[in-house]
């Protein structure tokens, strides 16, 4: 089995998984330098170890631990020219199996040498498993490699890995699967009825190193590893794969002669002759490519009629099956009759039904498409080949499940509700008595406070009124005009004064002052201040009371909306309560003769859904094989494509051979004999070869 994917992609991280351990380097760049083989020891000795062998015939043995050594960014190790490959041994029960994992190098790698290593190990691998990336599926380099390996496609698993990163994307899971198929097939990739397996390499890691049972669901690889565990142990797929190189070599070489063969004869011919068989041969293969697309177009539209049938059949039985369900249900028309009935056995006649309905389908689809093959295929062995391949499509495809369906459930426990209904609206009419009753005395309180409001707001403007008055009978003071005597300093006249001011300093003179008296005026002032002070303070305090009081009074706001609205609804439910009580008896009869009603219609739902599920299911199986079952068939014209690529090839032959000098041709002629004689000896061997091994 081979691993592979573009270098880049941590390749060696997803080998390993399938190990339920991580060993190989899971760098960004390729770890695996060279072919690594993964394999369980004879020697158990060797768990753990790995062997390298390189290129001059040396091996050495060395742990796990150690392989980053020869790893492919080990720039100190030339790895690429001297190592010939790894082995490494394993503990793991996939490889017990016989089965041994070969990690190739990438195929988009600097190195043109690992492409074609990977090439030629899908050639000989039992089974390849081809990585895409879910950020950008379907890359060039991918596609290019794909077609390249398109004649070994049976035997690739094509797997898309990263689908963790979906919640991060527009796009679904289903829909990136579905648009890398329709990028594949139009790019000429044989991958039309391929299942792409996704999964998540990451979160299968994690689910084994976090023993998570939920990621590493969510992982999808355990579903893909059996899968991929039951195709390389199936004794007729090992089978296939033994005869399969040999058939496939036998066929190539007898096509090769028959090639041969034709070339003689055109290489034989004159130029004449020549120029003659270059027209008619052209309009011969001209004539085959028509004929072959309207043999193409012819099947396809007989295998579209064929499921278009096989559909309406299966919508027929479907239908057929719910008028009996119908006619059974409506039997059952009391408590009594509804004890009696045997749901088990109803449940096994519609599978029952369901199997018939696919078998008589199935036989139908195959009648048609027997007389499709029939009718496009001459040769006898080819048509039960080619029949032996429809019928493994048609019959390994749907599975019809066993139906585990319960039984109607009948829960006269409904009728206990209507009690707990009556005594629920007694409660709560009760309780809106109650609440009534509370908002009563709230709306008291509310009065109370309105009332201590405008108390307030009256002695308020009663205090204002006290302060105006007050600071009025004060009046504002007033400034007398007032004299007194005061004395100054005054020069002497003449030198004798002079010398006396000198001697005894000036003279003193008294002179009459007058000035302003404020201190009544000054004392008003300051009455006025503190008699302001003192109310200021009062009005204040009797502000904050009235502000609290206001705070109060809002808690209060709507209380008589709110009692209101209660009155409202105690009254309804005070009706409703009276209007249940009256009306109990009535209604629990009621809802006792609608109950096995209701349990028939929901068990007839149930049943429908299955059979609805069953035929949709069936359409999609049938839509989903519809191009495998067209290129089954398409394949049965494997003749005519053989005959328009002889006749292609007979007109290059024939232009080959007008262009070529006779000594040439004649040259050319006696090497394509001693070819053919080479090809008889090898076809010989071959057919001793298969007869030996089968």
């Amino acid at each position: 089995m081979q691993f592979i994917l573009k270098f880049f992609d941590s390749k060696s991280k997803h080998t390993t998984i399938f190990l339920t351990n991580t060993v190989l380097q899971e760098d960004e760049i390729a770890s695996t330098a060279a072919i690594t083989r993964l394999r369980y020891p004879k020697d158990i000795s060797l768990l753990g170890q790995a062997e390298i062998k390189f290129r001059n015939g040396e091996i050495k043995r060395i742990p796990f631990e150690n392989l980053s050594e020869f790893s492919a960014r080990n720039e100190a190790v030339n790895v690429e020219d001297t190592i010939e490959e790894v082995v490494a041994y394993f503990d793991s029960e996939f490889l017990k199996n016989g089965v041994e994992i070969v990690d190739t190098p990438g195929f988009n790698s600097t190195y043109e040498v690992h492409t074609e290593i990977a090439k030629s190990y899908v050639k000989k691998a039992d089974a390849s498993i081809f990585l895409f990336s879910y950020e950008k599926p379907g890359a060039k380099e991918e596609i290019k490699f794909l077609k390249y390996i398109n004649d070994s496609m049976d035997r690739v698993f094509l797997v898309l890995n990263k689908i963790d990163l979906c919640n991060t994307s527009e796009n679904t899971v289903e829909d990136t699967i579905e648009d890398l198929r329709n990028k594949l097939v139009k790019s000429g990739v044989f991958v039309e009825d391929k299942k792409i397996y996704p999964i998540s390499a990451m979160l299968k890691k994690e689910g084994i190193k976090e023993n998570s049972e939920k990621k590493t669901r969510a992982s999808n690889f355990d579903k893909f590893s059996d899968e991929l565990a039951e195709y390389l142990t199936s004794d007729e797929n090992i089978k296939d794969r033994l005869s399969s190189p040999v058939n496939f070599i036998i066929n190539e070489l007898s096509n090769y002669k028959q090639e041969l063969d034709l070339k003689i004869k055109d290489f034989n011919s004159d130029k004449e002759i020549i120029e003659k068989n270059i027209k008619e041969e052209e309009k011969t293969v001209e004539d085959l490519k028509n004929e072959l697309k309207e043999k193409k177009k012819h099947i396809e539209n007989l295998v579209k009629k064929a499921l278009r049938k096989a559909k309406k059949v299966i919508e027929e039985k479907n239908e057929a099956l719910k008028e009996n369900i119908n006619e059974d249900l409506k039997k059952i028309n009391s408590q009594f009759t509804l004890k009696l009935n045997d749901f088990s056995d109803m449940n096994y006649e519609i599978e029952l039904g369901m199997k018939r309905a696919w078998n008589s389908t199935k036989n139908i689809l195959e009648n048609d498409l027997t007389e499709v093959i029939d009718e496009i295929v001459d040769e006898e062995e080819n048509i039960k080949d080619i029949e032996g391949k429809l019928i493994t499509i048609i019959n390994n495809g749907l599975n019809i499940e066993k139906l585990n369906l319960d039984e109607p459930e009948v829960n006269f426990d409904e009728l206990d509700k209507i009690d707990s209904e009556v005594r629920e609206l007694e409660y709560n009419y009760q309780d809106l008595k109650a609440k009534v009753a509370n908002f009563i005395n709230e709306k008291s309180k509310k009065t109370q406070y309105e009332e201590e409001v405008t108390e307030l707001k009256e002695k308020l403007k009663r205090l204002e009124n006290e302060k105006s008055t007050k600071l009025l009978s004060l009046g504002n003071g007033e400034i007398v005009q007032s004299k007194r005597t005061n004395t100054r300093t005054k020069k002497r006249g003449g030198l004798f004064g002079k010398i006396r001011d000198v001697l005894l300093g000036e003279k003193e003179v008294e002179y009459i002052e007058t000035y302003e008296d404020d201190f009544n005026y000054k004392e008003v002032k300051r009455l006025k201040s503190e008699m302001n002070d003192e109310y200021d303070s009062k009005l204040s305090n009797m502000d904050r009371e009235l502000e609290e009081k206001r705070l109060n009074l809002l808690n209060y706001a709507d209380v008589d909306y709110k009692l209101n609205e209660l009155n409202k609804d105690k009254e309804r439910y005070k009706e409703r309560y009276e209007k249940a009580i009256n009306n109990k008896d009535e209604k629990k009869s009621a809802v006792e003769e609608m109950i096995i009603t209701v349990a028939k219609n929901k068990y007839k739902r149930v049943l429908f859904t299955a059979l609805d599920e069953f035929d949709e299911n069936t359409k999609i199986f049938l839509d989903n094989n519809k191009n495998f079952i067209t290129k089954v068939l398409i394949e049965a014209l494997n003749e005519d494509k053989r005959k328009l690529q002889l006749h292609e090839e007979e007109v290059y032959n024939l232009y080959y051979a007008q262009a070529s000098s006779p000594e040439i041709l004649e040259k050319e002629i006696k090497d394509m004999y001693i070819k053919i004689d080479g090809i008889n000896s090898d076809i010989g061997r071959l057919r001793d070869v298969k007869r030996e091994v089968l």
